[in-house]
Parts: structure tokens; sequence; C-alpha cells
């Protein structure tokens, strides 16, 4: 099976392994041993000129696996809450950071317009 960014996007909702990222804990399907073998994900790109995604996963004894996020080759594997708890924290935290940038990035629009000269911004958010 072969997945674009459309195809990804649909999904997304239903699939633990959209939570993969670069460093996540994960299991990968080793053909020639037949057995599952946990691993790590080391990369994660698109080919340009495919528009696809592609994994690189270490496991093993130092063996690397090409890969795509929804092969079934590949699994998702939850290391405890406080990944989660985690990611949820640092998300938080990203989307006050970008909330403040927005306002002030408005304000300081709206300061210029009103007062070109200026290079004070007491109305900025901290």
């Amino acid at each position: 099976l072969v997945f674009t960014k459309a195809h990804m996007t649909m999904t997304s909702k239903h699939d633990p392994r959209f939570l993969l990222d670069i460093g996540s804990r994960c299991s990968v399907y080793s053909r020639s041993k037949k057995t599952w073998l946990e691993g790590i994900i080391d990369k994660i790109y698109m080919d340009a000129t495919t528009n696809k995604e592609w994994m690189e996963v270490k496991y093993g004894n130092n063996q690397r696996k090409k890969i795509q996020r929804l092969c079934a080759d590949l699994k998702y594997v939850a290391s405890n809450n406080n990944e989660f708890q985690s990611t949820n924290l640092n998300l938080v935290n990203l989307t006050s950071h970008l909330q403040k940038d927005i306002v002030n990035g408005y304000i300081n629009n709206i300061q210029q317009q009103l007062f070109p000269e200026s290079t004070h911004n007491p109305f900025l958010i901290i």
C-alpha cells in the first residue's frame, strides 16, 4: 500500500502510528527473522518526487529499515503515560507562545499604522 499526504490526513484520527515522531519507540517486523523487533524512529522525510512520507527505523543490532508510516510491518508502541503528558504539555506551551506572537504581530502592525515614528510598544504582551 502507498499513501499520500491527503490519505494520511483522512486516516490520522484512527491510527496510533500517526503519533510516531523522530525518537519514538516502535516495533518493526523482520521478515528474515519472522518476528517483531523493537525499534526507534530515526528519520522522517517526504519524497519530493512522489509526495510520499518515509521513515527510517533503527532496530535490532544496528539494522535500519526504510518504511512507510502505514505499512503493516510497523507498529506504534506507547512507552507510558508520561510520554503523552509531556507531549501535551509541550503542545500547550507552544500554543501559548504562538498566540502571544500572533497578538504581538497584530499590535505591532496597528501601532505602526497609528504611530509610525514610535519604536516603543506599551501594549506588547510578554
